[in-house]
């Protein structure tokens, strides 16, 4: 079973945690950016968004841009993923950025990362419904046993009982 931690959606909280990368999700037509990439972009003088004017991030599905962190913050790389258009955001397009993140983490042989799971900045998805999707799915398993996800008290405490829960029945089997 994965094993988890969580951190306050706040630069500041995510500064704190220990990791190589932060991986953190866009959408295709969001501009400019929100959420903890609209912060690291400030932190970062802008280094973001002069990428997506320059169409180098642009948000497609799956998408994957890695910037330097060092030194605006204490991350060596920077994942940025797109995740699509925010209306078509589903399980699927979970699953598929998901997916994208392992593949990158694995070809980066990261072992401490924080990761902002896809559609949790903006309530696209439920955190129970991200930990479920996250342990069902083999294309998206994440290639460690330990992760710090950007999750407020409530979606940790959520995503915990769900942990429980998967935990409980697995045993049962």
């Amino acid at each position: 079973m994965l094993e988890f931690s969580c951190t306050p959606r706040s630069l500041r909280a995510v500064d704190e945690s220990q990791g190589e990368v932060l991986a953190v999700g866009f959408y295709r037509d969001i501009r400019p950016f929100r959420g903890l990439l609209g912060q690291l972009d400030d932190r970062m003088l802008g280094r973001m968004s002069r990428l997506a004017a320059k169409g180098f991030m642009q948000g497609d599905l799956g998408e994957i841009t890695l910037v330097p962190g060092r030194p605006r913050i204490p991350f060596d790389k920077v994942l940025a993923v797109g995740l699509g258009p925010m209306t078509a955001f589903d399980d699927a397009a979970f699953s598929s950025a998901l997916a994208a993140i392992s593949r990158s983490l694995t070809g980066l042989r990261a072992r401490r990362c924080v990761i902002e799971l896809p559609g949790r900045a903006n309530e696209r998805i439920t955190p129970e419904h991200a930990l479920a999707l996250l342990l069902r799915d083999p294309n998206g398993e994440l290639p460690f046993d330990s992760v710090t996800f950007v999750e407020d008290p409530e979606g940790e405490r959520r995503m915990r009982d769900r942990a429980a829960e998967e935990r409980r029945r697995t045993r049962m089997r």
